[in-house]
């Protein structure tokens, strides 16, 4: 068991105060088994909320038997469950930002919306070394807000966010990547909808989906980047829509008559009352 992880790959890693240390080696001992149980259990928590790169795995490692130790020691240093307890979510939540930087590349959405594809971007985005900084410390900041209250929405903030560090093209590029499943899922259910109806004949499937896609990857785009201003987001939709590909024209008709369809149904066998 060791207390040291490489300082130059974590600065952020809070050290342990001598009281800590003295602590330490004299239970050192007794410790080991604990720790290494404890320190097996958080990377194991980790592992299956997360994905986590094979590369990082053993920094990850060692980084949860560094927490669970500090952890453990104050199990010599307080008296009361209530302080040791109140202690230990402390010094979770200060190891969090070290194991975020670990987490964010492969699960951008641990810090919401927006600001983890950032992040994920820096080097595509060629961000100045200060912006990327305050990018990040702003990515921890929402990763522990979102973790003491996951259900939180800070969508708007983390646009904001992003408004007030990057430029419009690179916010752009951030949203084409954030969107990218959702586009190409989107255009996979528009075609087996047309062809389960019969309607593709007439069309060519590779160059009537990337005109889906762009439309689409527009939309998304519009919803995101205005987010919060009805306004804007209605003005720049109807602008958008007045170049709707003949494909999203031929989809959103047979929505609309599915629709028509459902309720007619849903009318017609709903129970009558006199």
């Amino acid at each position: 068991m060791t207390l040291s992880i490489p300082a130059y790959a974590f600065s952020q890693i809070p050290a342990f105060s001598d009281e800590e240390r003295r602590a330490f080696e004299s239970h050192r001992k007794e410790m080991a088994v604990p720790v290494e149980f404890l320190a097996a259990d958080a990377m194991a928590s980790i592992q299956e909320e997360y994905q986590v790169s094979p590369s990082d795995e053993r920094t990850l490692r060692d980084l949860c038997v560094r927490m669970e130790t500090h952890k453990y020691v104050h199990n010599y240093l307080l008296e009361t469950a209530q302080e040791r307890m109140t202690n230990k979510r402390q010094i979770e939540v200060s190891y969090w930002d070290s194991i975020a930087s670990l987490l964010i590349p492969l699960n951008p959405e641990i810090v919401g919306q927006f600001v983890g594809f950032a992040v994920c971007l820096s080097s595509e985005l060629n961000l100045s070394e200060d912006t990327r900084a305050r990018l990040r410390n702003n990515a921890f900041h929402l990763v522990r807000r979102l973790r003491e209250s996951p259900c939180q929405s800070l969508a708007w903030e983390e646009m904001d966010t992003l408004k007030a560090l990057l430029t419009y093209e690179q916010i752009e590029t951030v949203l084409h990547a954030k969107n990218t499943q959702l586009v190409n899922e989107k255009v996979k259910t528009v075609w087996k909808a047309l062809e389960t109806a019969g309607l593709t004949d007439g069309l060519n499937r590779e160059a009537d989906l990337k005109r889906a896609s762009l439309f689409y990857t527009k939309e998304y785009f519009i919803k995101d980047y205005y987010l919060g201003d009805r306004d804007m987001i209605s003005a720049n939709l109807e602008d958008l829509n007045r170049h709707k590909p003949r494909i999203v024209n031929m989809y959103e008709g047979l929505r609309q008559k599915d629709s028509v369809r459902k309720r007619h149904k849903d009318k017609v066998g709903a129970p009558y009352f006199w």
